[in-house]
C-alpha cells in the first residue's frame, strides 16, 4: 500500500482521481492525529483555472469539493473557519445547475485571489 500523505496529496491536486488510490485512502480512513497535508488557496485556485479551461467537469469539481470536506487529515490555509473550507462548502452543497446562473465558481475565483495571508 502507497504511503498515506502521498494518496492525500493526490486527491488534493486531482479532481478525478483513480479508483485505486480512494480505495487505498479508504483503508486508512478519514482520521488522522494530525494533518498530512494542507490545501492552499493557490492549489483551489489552479483547480478553479483547469475547471475554467474545461479540464475537467462541474460534477468533477463538486465531487472533489466533497472528498476533501469530508477528510481529517487535510488541513486547510486560513483554518476551518476560513476563504478555502468556506469555498469548498459552497462547491459541495450549491446545486451545480445553479453554478452558471450565479457564477459561483468565478466569485469563488475572485475571493481567493483578493484573500492574503495574514503576517505572522
Amino acid at each position: 500500500m502507497r504511503d498515506r500523505t502521498v494518496l492525500v496529496l493526490e486527491i488534493i491536486r486531482n479532481p478525478h482521481p483513480d479508483r485505486l488510490i480512494i480505495e487505498e485512502l479508504a483503508e486508512y480512513g478519514v482520521d488522522s492525529d494530525e494533518p498530512l497535508a494542507m490545501v492552499s488557496r493557490t492549489d483551489f485556485i489552479s483547480m478553479l483555472q483547469r475547471f475554467e479551461e474545461k479540464a475537467f467537469s462541474a460534477y468533477d469539481l463538486k465531487a472533489w469539493a466533497i472528498r476533501l470536506l469530508g477528510r481529517r487529515d487535510i488541513e486547510f490555509e486560513f483554518g476551518q473557519e476560513g476563504a478555502v473550507v468556506d469555498a469548498l462548502f459552497w462547491l459541495a452543497y450549491e446545486e451545480v445547475e445553479a453554478w452558471e446562473e450565479n457564477r459561483l465558481h468565478q466569485h469563488i475565483h475572485a475571493m481567493l485571489e483578493r484573500r492574503r495571508r495574514p503576517r505572522d
